[in-house]
């Protein structure tokens, strides 16, 4: 069952999990979360909804902006963070993606 982010206190929640994770198993995008998170707080145009494992945040973020829904969410197999509209990736992000890259991104939304 998702989790709606109403609150700045959940919000910290979810994103101290996705870095603890991603510090453990993901390093390779353990930085550039800290630059989506930004886009998603400066681009959301409703609730926040992020996929819940045992009551407790996931990985996995829906972003809604202006009717469409965004799914951010971690690639097992490729490392990387990936941003799908409905089942299409649209944009992939890591270490390596440019600060420009991201506001590029969210500008696009």
């Amino acid at each position: 069952m998702p989790l709606t982010i109403q609150t700045i206190t959940l919000l910290q929640k979810y994103l101290d999990g996705v870095i603890r994770r991603a510090d453990h198993h993901a390093d390779n995008v353990n930085k550039i979360v800290f630059a989506l998170i930004g886009g998603v707080i400066w681009k959301t145009t409703d609730d926040i909804e992020v996929r819940s494992y045992n009551n407790a945040p996931a990985n996995i973020m829906h972003l809604p902006v202006n009717g469409e829904v965004y799914t951010f969410k971690f690639n097992h197999e490729t490392g990387n963070i990936d941003v799908q509209n409905g089942a299409t990736v649209i944009k992939t992000f890591n270490n390596s993606s440019s600060l420009d890259e991201v506001r590029d991104f969210f500008e696009s939304l």
